[in-house]
């Protein structure tokens, strides 16, 4: 250890985010440093600007997220509430049509008198991805003029499941609820080779991966739990092949699928951020898959070329250059 009096080791605020030294332990705090990367050099042509080791950098960061380096970002959303937001712009929607208003209205986010028993086709999607997932099936094709009465099609399933609709979802209770209230760290959408990829990345700093619930397994009965990109996998799962491209063919340009990182290993792509090579090694026997490593150092020294980049093309506007 260095000099006890060395500033890098002192309890300050100047030193809750300093290069490896940081004080800070919040994964959100670096997550949202890659989030800033991503954005920034998400394209192909943004990267082409930089030269040798810049370029590696930023290179490296993307290998570690599971993207690769011939890819275009198209979105990066931070902690998105994907299956909430859905199932709430849904039950708006029918809303509007059970009550013959404007769609305009829905995109206002406006509320019904009738929203709250509204039903919806969402609910029993998710429902029946949960159950055939389950069972290692590829859910049924429904027929769009489908119509039931059951209970559960009007509430979020992510809270207190209502006693009346308890039976419907019994077996796939937990993955449901798991799914509704899954949020993952950073979403991203990406183009390689034509084609439209969503990948979901979990970051941890010293934390490890939080598990759910209470399941059985089909083929020996026991039970086991969720754990949380397994979660996040069905979730990016259930968006994909039974909700946002219900309507698409594969060829459509709008259609996009399950990133191949996330589908290798049937859940989302982690990234591990680190102070140092030394203190990773033991984590690394029981974190050896689909795992990718960011160095803390990194993150912080390319966040602040990012603004200070964009604080001198800002003075150069203005006529006025920045020190």
């Amino acid at each position: 250890m260095g000099d006890v009096n060395d500033n890098r080791y002192h309890c300050s605020i100047e030193n809750f985010i300093v290069d490896e030294y940081s004080i800070c332990r919040e994964e959100r705090q670096y997550a949202v440093f890659l989030y800033n990367i991503l954005r920034k050099y998400g394209k192909k042509q943004s990267r082409e600007k930089l030269a040798g080791g810049a370029k590696d950098d930023i290179l490296r960061i993307l290998e570690a997220c599971g993207i690769e380096a011939d890819s275009d970002i198209e979105h990066v959303f931070y902690e998105a509430t994907f299956m909430r937001d859905f199932f709430k712009r849904e039950r708006r929607y029918y809303a509007v049509i059970e009550n013959k208003g404007s769609l305009a209205d829905v995109l206002l986010q406006q509320r019904y008198e009738k929203e709250e028993k509204t039903k919806t086709d969402f609910n029993r999607r998710l429902v029946e991805y949960a159950f055939h997932k389950r069972e290692g099936e590829n859910p049924p094709k429904r027929e769009t003029d489908h119509k039931e009465n059951d209970a559960y099609l009007q509430y979020n399933l992510g809270g207190n499941i209502p006693k009346e609709c308890e039976k419907a979802i019994e077996e796939v209770r937990e993955k449901v609820r798991a799914m509704m209230n899954s949020k993952p760290d950073i979403a991203v959408i990406y183009k390689r080779d034509s084609r439209r990829y969503l990948l979901f990345i979990e970051c941890k700093f010293e934390s490890s991966e939080a598990t759910y619930g209470n399941r059985k397994n089909q083929k020996d009965k026991k039970e086991e739990k969720l754990s949380q990109r397994s979660v996040q996998y069905d979730v990016a799962g259930f968006l994909c092949d039974c909700y946002l491209n219900r309507d698409l063919s594969k060829t459509d340009p709008n259609y996009i699928s399950v990133s191949p990182v996330m589908e290798a290993d049937h859940e989302s792509r982690m990234v591990r951020f680190m102070r140092s090579d030394e203190k990773q090694k033991k984590r690394d026997a029981k974190e050896a898959r689909n795992v990718g490593k960011i160095f803390i150092k990194t993150l912080i020294d390319w966040n602040h070329k990012i603004f200070e980049e964009d604080d001198e093309n800002d003075g150069q506007k203005d006529g006025v250059r920045h020190e």
